[in-house]
């Protein structure tokens, strides 16, 4: 069976795998737009070395692009596993149970409440809120919704 840790984990190596694959033929994965004008009417976004990445219509469209380049995306991947590996499955804890009550957990957060006396479930509400995101993927299960 999947835990939501790995599910996650698979996700966020799509999401890294997708985001070298767009970086082929840049000469770097720091983007920003080109505020020069293009000849196809768009505006460009380049790379640090003012290679042509792509062309957007409309500067909204071009600054999210650019904004959301292979090396901001690979940061907030990094950011999320560090989330996931803080908040791993501690196993067996007292603590809070589903139902409101208190008593033994087989699977505790490691850094939500106090591991080994007042234990949070796992996986924990911030796991849940980061696997919200992917809610649509066929392998997410709804016991992980927040």
């Amino acid at each position: 069976m999947t835990t939501l840790a790995e599910f996650l984990t698979a996700r966020y190596n799509e999401q890294a795998r997708k985001a070298m694959a767009a970086s082929i033929g840049a000469t770097s994965k720091d983007w920003r737009v080109d505020h020069e004008p293009w000849e196809t009417n768009g505006i460009g976004i380049v790379d640090d070395r003012d290679n042509s990445v792509a062309v957007a219509i409309g500067d909204h469209v071009a600054k999210h692009i650019a904004g959301n380049d292979p090396k901001a995306v690979l940061a907030d991947i990094a950011s999320k596993r560090a989330v996931v590996t803080l908040h791993s499955d501690g196993g067996e804890s007292p603590g809070y149970l589903p139902d409101g009550g208190y008593g033994m957990l087989q699977h505790a957060c490691t850094d939500c409440g106090t591991h080994g006396e007042w234990g949070i479930p796992w996986p924990c509400l911030t796991l849940r809120l980061l696997g919200a995101v992917f809610d649509e993927h066929p392998d997410y299960r709804e016991e992980w919704r927040p």
